[in-house]
């Protein structure tokens, strides 16, 4: 009797260890499944990833316009335009211009003048200071890095005001030039926020130049002056851009493009083509 309860134990003994076994086996294998899809997503990223860097440069060393090579900063921003203030709202910034009438020598040069220029984000309240009141507010662009472009026109020329919201502090990119400009025309944010490209020059010459929101330095990037640059556009990688150069004699609208420190003319645009770039600037406030 005794080794038949001796015999039982063992069987149930027996049963009870590989039940574990198998149960914990069970648990392995989906665990195995689950490593094994992760990796094979992230190795499809990876392929996606450098497939499109290879799409970039593909496209980038083409002699032709196309839209997949361009980045676009997202930019839709209520405007509203009255006879006494400009209004500018994107995500939780508010930008407000006020209009108000010339005084002294500006009588001359125009009816109105902005005589305030405020911004009410997350941040906090900041206000432009300038030397000189502008006649109007041109455009404004919002990168993805909390930085604020701000274009307004004066008499002769323009300005670009680049506006840091965190630190509350401002760079006017026309006394960063060493001859000074009397106009910065095109700009435009890069992919990662941390650059703005833009042209800037006199009237009939105009230069490509990059400034850097890390150091606040501007890189004169051509070494040739262009009639004028109306229009600055990014490749979606960051690592070059395209430009429109206008004006001249032929009065030609030409497409330059830039990357790896060097400047190639790529093709005389039609009109087509060349809307397609202006629709990728930052939205004109009329």
């Amino acid at each position: 009797m005794k080794q038949f309860y001796r015999f039982i134990i063992i069987v149930f003994a027996i049963v009870v260890i590989g039940g574990c076994t198998s149960e914990k086996n069970s648990q392995i294998e989906p665990l195995k499944e689950k490593n094994q899809t992760s990796g094979e997503l992230q190795s499809s990223k990876n392929e996606t990833n450098h497939s499109n860097e290879e799409d970039i440069n593909k496209l980038a060393s083409e002699n032709s316009v196309n839209p997949s090579l361009y980045y676009s900063v997202e930019n839709t921003p209520e405007i509203d335009v009255t006879d006494r203030q400009v209004l500018w709202k994107q995500k939780d910034l508010v930008f407000t211009a006020d209009i108000s009438k010339s005084e002294g020598e500006q009588v001359y040069e125009s009816d109105t003048v902005i005589s305030k220029m405020q911004i009410d984000s997350s941040y906090g309240t900041y206000t432009i200071s300038l030397d000189r009141k502008p006649l109007r507010v041109e455009s404004l662009s919002l990168s993805n890095t909390d930085f604020l472009a701000v274009h307004v026109d004066d008499h002769e020329g323009s300005r670009l005001i680049v506006v840091d919201l965190a630190k509350e502090n401002q760079v006017i990119i026309n006394d960063l030039i060493p001859e000074g400009s009397e106009a910065i025309n095109g700009y435009n944010w890069s992919p990662d926020g941390k650059q703005l490209a833009c042209g800037f020059g006199d009237l009939g010459s105009s230069f490509l130049a990059i400034f850097n929101i890390e150091n606040e330095e501007l890189r004169v990037v051509s070494d040739e002056d262009y009639e004028y640059i109306p229009a600055v556009v990014w490749h979606k990688d960051g690592l070059g851009l395209d430009f429109i150069s206008m004006g001249g004699t032929s009065e030609e609208v030409l497409l330059y493009r830039y990357r790896e420190d060097s400047i190639k003319e790529v093709l005389k645009l039609d009109e087509k083509d060349e809307q397609m770039i202006m629709d990728k600037l930052p939205i004109y406030i009329k």
